[in-house]
């Protein structure tokens, strides 16, 4: 059996191919993620385990690659990669959870920032606008006594619930599968409808996963039920934001501001109108990381590499189709 595993960004941890080394694992790095290119490396060298960031893993790949076995996911969300495919050809997907609290904190740090309008704050000081600083800047807000509508109250949501409780923001919870006593549990006030909640809302933050009924379920419509001195965070799935739409929620000043760690496209092209605006935070999907977490999760996804193969009970493993995999 091959004992071969292909790491699909060159920017992930070291400690990835250094970990699969050490347990007698072949390691190669993808320059290329594209799909042709990515059949090629796997089917040229009987790659067995894949560990992916944010690469498309297509349904041609899994069915194009008999010698698949395992593919990790480097973070919790897996709408980049083609689970039916992979079932379809029992191959198993793996997530890494441990990003769950880093996401939460840059929630948080997002909230503060467009909240005290930093950037704002920052290019002022840089340009030698100090007179600037004797009144606050438009958008600088009071974030206690506020209101954050958490849409999607799972791990995640439940962690910035946490800490927004702690600034003693009023939070409230939109989310169709979680009771209004589990989320009163957590802190939480349950909306019943999303609707009701950005009425409500002067930060709305997106934790929701990338389904067929989130995709673009924030658009031209939701951002006109939201307040004009609102703000929109998303540190979910990029394509549950319409950035069309957001682009000109902002242009047209119906929201005050936004936060984004992910977009539609990514990496989101060097064109994107979004860029030109000036009330719009951004960073390049590294909410669910930092020096430590990094290292912690490379390690972790290497070891499951190794536990999915091997099979010797050492890892811990979380298979996201393993009931329809029978396993």
């Amino acid at each position: 059996m091959s004992k071969t595993v292909l790491i699909t960004n060159p920017t992930l941890h070291p400690k990835a191919k250094e970990t699969l080394e050490e347990l007698g694992f072949q390691v190669i790095i993808a320059q290329d993620p594209a799909e042709d290119s990515l059949i090629r490396l796997i089917n040229d060298n009987k790659v067995i385990g894949m560990f992916v960031r944010i690469e498309k893993i297509t349904a041609k790949i899994f069915d194009s690659c008999p010698s698949l076995k395992i593919v990790v996911e480097n973070g919790i969300g897996v709408d980049n990669i083609d689970v039916g495919a992979a079932t379809r050809n029992q191959v198993m997907v793996a997530n890494l959870s441990l990003g769950a609290l880093a996401v939460a904190e840059h929630t948080i740090a997002f909230v503060m920032a467009l909240a005290r309008d930093l950037r704002f704050d920052d290019m002022s000081t840089r340009a030698g606008q100090w007179k600037s600083f004797n009144q606050p800047s438009f958008n600088s807000v009071q974030v206690s006594g506020s209101s954050l509508l958490i849409a999607g109250t799972g791990n995640i949501g439940q962690q910035v619930a946490k800490k927004a409780l702690g600034l003693d923001m009023n939070v409230y919870g939109y989310d169709p599968y979680v009771s209004a006593e589990k989320m009163e549990k957590a802190g939480l006030k349950k909306v019943e409808t999303l609707e009701q909640g950005l009425a409500l809302a002067d930060f709305v933050s997106v934790h929701m996963p990338l389904t067929e009924s989130t995709r673009k379920m924030f658009s031209h419509s939701q951002f006109d039920k939201m307040k004009n001195t609102a703000f929109l965070i998303n540190v979910g799935r990029g394509a549950c934001v319409d950035e069309d739409a957001l682009y000109h929620a902002l242009a047209d000043k119906k929201i005050a501001g936004a936060a984004l760690d992910v977009f539609e496209q990514e990496p989101t092209p060097a064109d994107n109108p979004l860029f030109q605006m000036e009330n719009i935070i951004l960073s390049a999907h590294v909410a669910g990381t930092h020096k430590t977490l990094m290292e912690n999760q490379a390690k972790l996804g290497a070891e499951s590499i190794a536990e999915a193969i091997c099979q010797e009970g050492r890892y811990a493993l979380n298979i996201v189709n393993k009931k329809q995999l029978n396993l």
